[in-house]
């Protein structure tokens, strides 16, 4: 499952996501490698495992405008 979220938290190479749909703020989630850097606020693209939130991976950043 894919979803778009804000980047919330930023902590040794992972990050937690807020995806505002849910109301969910996410566990520290790993980030693919070819997403580049990443700051708060950032809105990107989470891959989640099977059908929970728990498991995922920040698999893109979206650029806006």
């Amino acid at each position: 499952m894919n979803l778009k979220g804000e980047i919330s938290v930023i902590k040794n190479d992972k990050a937690k996501v807020f995806i505002r749909e849910k109301g969910l703020l996410t566990n520290l989630l790993d980030v693919a490698e070819h997403v580049g850097p990443l700051k708060t606020n950032d809105k990107v693209v989470v891959s989640f495992y099977g059908n929970t939130f728990t498991d995922g991976i920040i698999s893109a950043k979206v650029k806006e405008g």
